[in-house]
């Protein structure tokens, strides 16, 4: 984030902007496999799909285990203890995790969606043409994939050129406010899109005199908190 930012604010077009959130959306999801990558430079508007990467498993239906020298063999290959480690937490474990922490898993190797949209300002989100338009990146919004049955996978950055909370006399209180109802006006599209989170990132002004960029403010909505803030 802290390179991304400056060099958005130097982006001479929607082209450069979209290689720039591409480039964020590969370090951002590393540990995920990525792949159809779709650049609109006309709408500022990055798709890609998201999977999680299956993890290492130490034991497989073919795997003997007959004897402690069978186990020791298994034990003792790279990664074995590790991979051992992630079966630490069932199932039942994982998923109250996932409530009271807002985790962001899916079940394995379920293809997910990300929508990162670029604005100005936030008065261009709050226009509600504009917002629903979003919606038709996602699959499950157009009929053209189901639903998963485990709850909404999908996810939404709704990247803003400006920091109001830096601009106009607006708390990060009232920001945070704007955002929530603005989602909740939205809520059947976000529903419908199995949006499962949806992220306002906007960008702060440099100040000439300043060492530093600011980094950006952060306000985050899930639907297990009913697209309220968490």
């Amino acid at each position: 984030a802290d390179i991304l930012f400056p060099m958005l604010e130097k982006a001479s077009g929607g082209e450069e902007e979209m290689a720039l959130f591409e480039m964020y959306a590969r370090k951002l999801y590393r540990n995920h496999v990525l792949k159809d990558f779709e650049q609109n430079a006309e709408d500022r508007t990055l798709k890609f799909s998201f999977m999680s990467k299956p993890s290492e498993r130490v034991f497989s239906a073919s795997t003997p285990v007959t004897s402690m020298t069978d186990l020791t063999r298994i034990m003792s290959r790279p990664g074995s203890m590790n991979a051992m480690a992630g079966l630490a937490q069932t199932d039942s474990e994982q998923n109250l995790l996932s409530v009271q922490r807002g985790d962001d898993s899916a079940p394995p190797l379920t293809q997910r969606t990300g929508v990162i949209k670029l604005f100005d300002k936030l008065s261009d989100v709050e226009d509600a043409a504009s917002f629903e338009n979003i919606f038709s990146s996602f699959p499950q919004f157009t009929d053209t994939a189901p639903r998963c049955a485990t709850g909404p996978i999908n996810v939404l950055y709704l990247v803003v050129n400006e920091d109001p909370s830096q601009t106009v006399a607006d708390s990060m209180d009232d920001v945070s406010a704007k955002c929530e109802k603005l989602l909740q006006s939205h809520r059947y599209s976000l529903e419908k899109a199995d949006v499962r989170r949806i992220s306002f990132v906007f960008v702060g002004q440099a100040d000439a005199e300043a060492s530093e960029y600011p980094m950006p403010s952060l306000y985050t909505y899930r639907s297990q908190l009913d697209f309220k803030e968490d």
